[in-house]
């Protein structure tokens, strides 16, 4: 395993592990991890079923409905419901993942999905 040295801005550094080429993060502890995007995994992370939906604006859209995926098992798309009742299919590659916070955020906004954001307490993140 090689050892990566990774310049942050106003962060000094962070040492990344490599493995097969890639660079996989190691977070110092208390240190959060940012969304990623879902066509970046190779299977749906275990606990995403669960995981409420917001939009780009934070605003809390919907719930999970049906992930959608490639013949090899690869994210292509999810499906979430609408306080509406409508559900909307959104890209894997339009669809950010917090495993930390088990949260969706698409990158759409509620003008996009055609929705009056949820009331208040219903937009609460963790």
């Amino acid at each position: 395993m090689k050892w990566v040295l990774v310049a942050v801005l106003g962060a000094g550094f962070a040492a990344c592990a490599t493995a097969g080429g890639r660079a996989q993060p190691s977070p110092s502890p208390g240190e959060s991890i940012a969304p990623m995007v879902l066509n970046g995994y190779s299977r749906f992370p275990r606990q995403i079923g669960t995981a409420p939906v917001f939009d780009m604006d934070a605003h809390r859209v919907g719930s999970l409905q049906k992930l959608l995926a490639s013949p090899d098992g690869q994210p292509s798309a999810i499906e979430i419901w609408l306080p509406s009742g409508q559900t909307f299919t959104v890209a894997a590659s339009n669809v950010g993942y917090d495993e930390q916070h088990n949260s969706i955020t698409v990158g759409l906004d509620d003008k996009q999905l055609n929705l009056k954001p949820l009331p208040p307490a219903a937009e609460s993140r963790p």
